[in-house]
């Protein structure tokens, strides 16, 4: 699963990129028209500044996995998607927290039991966990 620190990293790194490919000391070799077009993305990306925008607007989609007060992160509900094979135990595949239930809550409802691993069933189910703090 994606963070929201992670999203904005690669966010950032392609800027980044774009910008290497347009650079003739960093890309010698590299034919006119890549470089004409990474200008032509870059013309309306995303600068830093509009990233630190997006932080402050939509924490969950672009913010800091790892906060800035000690590395304490509050959390107010993280959903645990599960999954098992026949009588097998409850495995958890993947999280999310309260921000992104939704993706949660369509992951269990396609649940694969038409589909069978070894003739057995599989089943599918989310998990909350209560509120609580974590340590990073």
């Amino acid at each position: 699963m994606t963070v929201p620190s992670e999203r904005k990293r690669a966010v950032n790194n392609t800027r980044q990129f774009l910008v290497d490919l347009m650079d003739t000391k960093k890309t010698p070799r590299l034919p006119s028209a890549i470089r004409e077009e990474a200008y032509r993305c870059l013309k309306h990306y995303p600068g830093e500044y509009h990233m630190e925008q997006a932080e402050e607007l939509a924490p969950s989609v672009f913010g800091e996995s790892t906060p800035r007060d000690g590395g304490v992160m509050h959390l107010d509900l993280i959903v645990l998607m599960q999954e098992r094979v026949g009588d097998s135990p409850w495995q958890t595949l993947n999280y999310t927290d309260v921000m992104n239930w939704r993706r949660a809550d369509e992951w269990s409802k396609m649940c694969p039991r038409s589909i069978s691993v070894d003739g057995f069933p599989v089943y599918r189910r989310l998990v909350s966990l209560p509120p609580m703090t974590w340590k990073v």
